[in-house]
């Protein structure tokens, strides 16, 4: 029973001193992408940290055109988070990680808290 006490004590003791784990903190990072596939696409930023998917609730941003553009990601710091992209209405063609998360990539994730990446999408 002592040792049980003393535990507890020492395990409230360093909580006390912010010996914890630190919580996750919050960052935003900004992906700039572009298409110059010949039809539309749509695209998810997918964490590969945690259970987590932009923009989420089924829905993907659209990439209609070959302009620029911007996507400011809520996320936390450290956390590496992987693009995917596909051709609107399916087909073979992806990019990144493509739907769903389902492939791997060299080139297609970044680090939130340190990277703000810049993509073409090419045929």
């Amino acid at each position: 029973m002592r040792r049980f006490a003393c535990l507890l004590a020492f395990v409230m003791f360093g909580w006390g001193l912010g010996l914890a784990a630190p919580p996750a903190t919050a960052e935003q990072m900004t992906w700039k992408i572009s298409s110059s596939y010949d039809y539309r696409v749509q695209l998810e930023f997918y964490s590969q940290d945690r259970n987590a998917v932009w923009p989420g609730g089924g829905k993907a941003y659209p990439l209609n055109d070959s302009k620029v553009h911007t996507f400011t990601l809520n996320c936390q710091r450290g956390e590496k988070i992987c693009y995917g992209g596909w051709p609107t209405g399916g087909g073979q063609t992806y990019w990144g990680v493509g739907a769903n998360n389902k492939h791997r990539c060299k080139t297609c994730c970044a680090i939130c808290g340190l990277d703000n990446p810049v993509k073409t999408l090419t045929d």
